[in-house]
């Protein structure tokens, strides 16, 4: 390049190089928006696809000018360049209204033919008439074209400042996209003044490397701005979207407390009812009873049963202070000892037969908890058996356990199973799968709510335990409850 004039160094220099730059910063951010697909990402693509275009065709306009000396050429490509960069204003507004804003900005596509046409036909018809009227002027017609490219290389910078006074979202990415278009406009306005010394004595060389860097800097600006732009349009959506998944799962959540606030209720007043039925069959008898001793052994059951049911009521307002539970160790072969009158009362007209474990059968659980499924089990084995039959109720230790319980434990973990055994009828095959859902009863609208062992299974699970279930055909219900012993 020691042949050429210091302006043709310039221009053909910084081609070069910005043009291998635009290119690589469209590949990238055509890539992204092809990964992502964002709104503003699309908008940021397009216009680098028209300026990596207008690069390519910029140079063939400057190797023209500089190494062909086809002037005419040149000029005519340049304002094929100036159009592209026209028809990228647009595009440029679009970009940064997506980002700025949440309604974003119409499809520029139609608006980016209008400006670029437009564009083309005012720098061609003013470069025409400096060939025409002024064909030695050379600097003349070299002022025009890069006065109308400063122009329109200034007007995406302030419609980016403006669009960043009145962002509503993304301001620091709408920031960096108005420092990069200002970046370019001051480039073109650096060319115009170089376009003012067309004719006149050659620089220094270090002015000419420090003008080839100085649109390299501004070309860089520009690209790294849009790439921090997409990151963060990228990610105002992952927080937008893990804003509204925070949402989502705390509604859920509320949803979900209110289902089992509401569940809970239904097996509290379920399991209230029966300890009514004791208080009232206590209370009866002990009005016909004529013996102190007997009398009074129905007025403790009934402090028995009235004790029993604070401690229901007392669920509910755990649940809804949301306070820990009650958990403690209780021996289950003594807790459910010192229940069976009120069980016996309860099974009636069935006979109740309490068969205890010789080993301690210590589990950790609520001991109100505890007495809702034992109440539950037993209040279903009577139901099972209107006119009458026998309950069994008995608590063994070991380990074993039935095949796919609890089999994510440990083989040798040793466990307390509460049973409870009918001599019913059994339950029919096509009722067996739907006992533990919600609401799901065969008894009389006024005697079951359905919510008897799905409350049994609930509160077992969370005690670490399981249930099973064994009903043959017209040979009663076995119903056992497996819970992890405590040493």
């Amino acid at each position: 390049m020691d042949t050429l004039s210091s302006f043709d160094q310039i221009n053909l220099g910084a081609t070069i190089i910005q043009s291998a730059l635009v290119v690589a910063f469209a590949v990238a951010i055509i890539g992204v928006r092809t990964t992502f697909r964002r709104p503003a990402m699309r908008a940021l693509a397009l216009y680098w696809a028209l300026f990596a275009s207008a690069a390519l065709v910029n140079i063939f306009s400057s190797w023209s000018g500089a190494i062909w000396h086809e002037r005419l050429l040149s000029l005519a490509l340049t304002t094929c360049v100036v159009a592209l960069h026209g028809a990228a204003i647009p595009v440029a507004r679009a970009s940064v209204g997506r980002l700025a804003n949440a309604d974003g900005a119409a499809d520029p596509a139609r608006a980016a033919w209008l400006s670029g046409a437009a564009t083309w036909l005012i720098h061609g018809a003013g470069a025409a008439a400096f060939v025409i009227f002024a064909p030695d002027f050379r600097v003349g017609v070299v002022t025009w074209s890069r006065t109308v490219h400063f122009v329109v290389l200034l007007l995406p910078a302030l419609i980016a400042w403006r669009a960043w006074s009145t962002a509503r979202r993304n301001r620091p990415a709408v920031l960096l996209l108005a420092w990069g278009f200002t970046a370019l406009a001051l480039r073109a306005a650096i060319e115009v003044g170089f376009g003012l010394r067309v004719g006149k004595p050659e620089l220094p060389f270090a002015v000419v490397v420090a003008a080839i860097v100085v649109n390299v800097v501004a070309m860089m600006t520009m690209g790294v701005a849009s790439l921090l732009a997409t990151a963060a349009e990228e990610q105002g959506v992952m927080l937008g979207q893990a804003s509204l998944l925070q949402q989502t799962q705390e509604k859920l959540a509320r949803m979900e407390r209110w289902e089992s606030l509401g569940r809970l209720a239904g097996g509290v007043a379920h399991d209230f009812n029966n300890v009514l039925a004791v208080i009232k069959l206590s209370a009866d008898d002990g009005a016909s009873r004529p013996q102190p001793e007997a009398k009074d052994a129905d007025f403790a059951e009934i402090n028995r049963a009235t004790a029993r049911g604070a401690a229901l009521v007392k669920q509910l307002l755990t649940f809804a202070r949301q306070e820990p539970e009650n958990v403690r160790a209780l021996d289950a072969s003594a807790h459910i000892a010192n229940m069976t009158a009120m069980l016996g009362r309860l099974a009636e007209p069935a006979h109740l037969r309490f068969d205890a474990s010789p080993a301690p059968a210590t589990v950790r659980v609520d001991p109100s908890q505890f007495d809702q499924v034992v109440l539950n089990l037993v209040v279903n084995a009577r139901d099972a058996m209107p006119g009458g039959g026998r309950v069994v109720v008995s608590t063994t230790v070991g380990t074993e356990r039935p095949r796919g319980v609890l089999d994510e434990q440990d083989d040798a973990a040793r466990y307390v199973c509460i049973a409870v055994e009918d001599t019913g009828p059994g339950i029919p095959p096509d009722v067996l799968p739907h006992i533990f859902e919600p609401f799901f009863s065969t008894k009389p609208s006024d005697r079951g709510t359905g919510l008897g062992l799905p409350t049994v299974q609930s509160i077992v699970h969370r005690a670490g335990g399981d249930v099973t279930v064994s009903s043959p055909s017209g040979k009663g219900t076995r119903i056992e409850v497996y819970l992890p012993a405590f040493a």
